[in-house]
């Protein structure tokens, strides 16, 4: 009687035969390695024309010779021969045998045994290998922007196939006069009292497509916290020739001289403002 299914808890079986080469027990192979998170840090022109960057990854892939086993050969288990599990017949009554089949002791249920060990990868059954790989960021990347390659990483004798690389764009810590807010772009510049009511002109020196500086106009009568919009000169919105907008805040601060000079003539302003508000 084949009783291993019944007994095979109460002696210590495993009831049943094993899958792999010939009815042995093999590992079960998980379906995909894990991934690896690498980072890439750019400058805000990288960000904003694009940029290709390229970096080599270090990894471990299966020996093109073993595939990964580590010998060049394998044996038939001669303990089993080849089925990977032992069958143990137990007397339990007069004429009543249970057989209780378990994985055999010296191929651990493989059914094999290994031959000579491979020379190449020294029987690890791995090699070192240098992949290259080339990120391409393209023009207004959105900061934290992950990029995927797939199944890039090692090699691994538990997965059916290595993971993936997922590389993360992320900016510099940079002193500019420029903030990024998605597609926008903001700046904050200070003009004087005269400047607000005149009129005037600033430089914004950091914008990525202005080398030389970006001049921005400030009309006249401009109050203080007051966002001016500069259409088209924000970052690039992904579309071809789409951009996002400028957005620059001024701060008007009264200069010591011109709070003198509001003091002394005083008169003269109220008269000048005063004809005008009427």
């Amino acid at each position: 009687m084949n009783m291993g299914d019944f007994f095979g808890g109460m002696f210590g079986g495993q009831g049943g035969g094993g899958g792999g080469q010939g009815g042995g027990q093999k590992q079960v192979r998980r379906p995909k390695g894990p991934n690896k998170q690498h980072e890439i840090f750019l400058r805000l022109p990288d960000f904003y024309f694009g940029k290709s960057v390229r970096f080599d990854l270090e990894r471990q892939i299966f020996c093109s010779v073993c595939k990964g086993a580590g010998c060049v050969a394998w044996n038939t288990c001669n303990q089993c021969g080849g089925a990977g599990v032992q069958d143990q017949h137990i007397q339990i009554a007069p004429g009543m045998i249970a057989i209780n089949r378990v994985q055999c002791g010296v191929c651990k249920g493989e059914g094999r045994s290994r031959g000579a060990n491979c020379s190449t990868c020294e029987a690890r059954g791995l090699v070192p290998q240098t992949k290259t790989l080339e990120v391409k960021i393209r023009a207004g990347a959105a900061v934290g922007e992950t990029l995927v390659f797939d199944e890039v990483c090692s090699d691994h004798a538990d997965f059916d196939k290595p993971g993936d690389v997922h590389i993360r764009i992320m900016p510099f810590e940079e002193e500019l006069d420029l903030v990024r807010e998605g597609k926008a772009l903001r700046h904050v510049t200070s003009v004087s009292l005269t400047e607000s009511l005149m009129g005037c002109k600033r430089r914004v020196k950091s914008h990525p497509a202005h080398l030389e500086g970006l001049e921005v106009d400030i009309p006249a009568g401009t109050q203080n916290g007051e966002v001016l919009c500069v259409k088209g000169l924000g970052m690039p919105s992904g579309v071809a020739s789409e951009f996002g907008d400028l957005f620059v805040r001024v701060e008007v601060k009264v200069s010591d001289v011109e709070r003198k000079t509001l003091e002394t003539h005083k008169v003269l302003l109220q008269g000048i403002f005063g004809s005008v508000a009427t």
